[in-house]
């Protein structure tokens, strides 16, 4: 009887869910998905406890506004910071460019953690750590039209680091 109840034991600690460390660590991300053939980009900007959209008018005269604002729960928050904590910032170059292309899918990106402090331009193409990010804060977002817009396309150039 005792063998059965420490393999319950075992098992429903093994089964558990676990808790994400707390960061302890500021980040940034700032995200600008261009649209230059409509003269306006979609501002993102993502700390360890906030998130904000801005659509940024690119005409003379334009105004820019904010779309969209949350505060980010400690474990949002946690879940972000952990994704850096993960992802070799170093290795990043500074341009992704598909020379294929000349319009369509423009970001740059803006990436600060710990003393690295990374701006990427990258023009349609699809780099599958950075669309985890993405989805990420688009989860983070909900159902909004202020998600990140971008393709997975097998089509498009896809890159690592």
């Amino acid at each position: 009887m005792k063998k059965i109840v420490l393999w319950g034991v075992v098992l429903l600690v093994a089964c558990a869910p676990r808790r994400q460390p707390h960061c302890q660590t500021d980040f940034q991300i700032e995200i600008w998905d261009m649209n230059s053939s409509m003269a306006y980009s979609t501002h993102y900007q993502i700390t360890n406890d906030s998130l904000f959209v801005f659509f940024q008018d690119g005409l003379e005269g334009g105004k820019n506004t904010m779309l969209f604002s949350k505060a980010l729960s400690q474990n949002q928050g946690d879940s972000i910071c952990n994704f850096f904590s993960q992802l070799r910032l170093d290795t990043f170059r500074l341009e992704y460019i598909n020379p294929a292309v000349e319009d369509g899918d423009q970001k740059e990106i803006r990436l600060r953690y710990r003393n690295i402090d990374k701006k990427l331009t990258i023009s349609n193409v699809y780099i599958p750590s950075l669309g985890e990010l993405y989805e990420m804060i688009n989860r983070t977002i909900g159902d909004s039209k202020s998600r990140i817009r971008f393709r997975r396309s097998n089509q498009e150039p896809q890159l690592e680091n």
